[in-house]
């Protein structure tokens, strides 16, 4: 009996272990779900060092762009900054069919991206690769942001990768920001684990049938 309690551990620690998941911008963006939208929130940081404000107001972009959905400003003005997902056919303002583009507030104030590491995650290695597109013919600043710190900054294009170890909580931020006058800038931003720590349940499974072939095997040999 014990070598089946054994198999059983094993197999429940490879499939804990090798269970991942997988985040895409484009795919997950969603006015309907609300704000946040699981691990995707919107919104703005006036500099990059104020505190995030997620924003309330999102729905069906006006013509001729429906039906693009947005996510934009409570500021006084045209809306900006906003998140919006082009869901024509056709490109508008140099974002392409079906991408994300963000952008920047009128007084330079950033458009926001946010992916939280989602509860439960602890140690949990991921993948995060963002690509900022060319975009519009108005020259922005680009950042990324770890917990609050930049940890990569960039002018009108570029893209960031890293693995990183993150817990529940871990937030990354996508930024636009630092320019206004035809700031329509795609982003492309793809998370996924690459790796995940057994859970306890797992772990102790996996050591009490290893004591069980020990114990067996001791009464082999007795």
């Amino acid at each position: 009996m014990t070598p089946r309690i054994g198999a059983l551990a094993i197999g429940l620690l490879s499939t804990t272990a090798a269970s991942a998941a997988e985040f895409d911008l484009a795919a997950d963006f969603s006015v309907d779900n609300g704000n946040p939208n699981g691990v995707w929130s919107y919104g703005q940081l006036d500099t990059l060092s104020s505190p995030f404000t997620p924003w309330v107001l999102g729905g069906v972009s006006g013509a001729p762009y429906a039906p693009s959905v947005e996510w934009h400003s409570s500021d006084p003005g045209d809306g900006n900054p906003t998140v919006w997902h082009n869901r024509t056919s056709q490109e508008h303002f140099a974002n392409p069919a079906g991408s994300v583009a963000l952008h920047p507030g009128s007084g330079g104030q950033g458009a926001v991206v946010r992916w939280t590491a989602p509860a439960g995650d602890m140690g949990v290695s991921y993948s995060i690769s963002a690509v900022f597109g060319a975009g519009d013919s108005g020259s922005m600043g680009l950042a990324v942001l770890f917990n609050g710190a930049t940890v990569w900054s960039g002018t009108d294009s570029g893209s960031f990768s890293a693995t990183q170890a993150l817990s529940a909580g871990d937030r990354f931020d996508f930024v636009v920001h630092n320019g206004y006058w035809s700031g329509t800038t795609p982003l492309s931003v793809r998370i996924s684990t690459v790796s995940a720590v057994p859970e306890p349940s797992a772990l102790a499974l996996a050591a009490f049938a290893g004591l069980g072939s020990v114990v067996l095997w001791r009464r082999r040999r007795g």
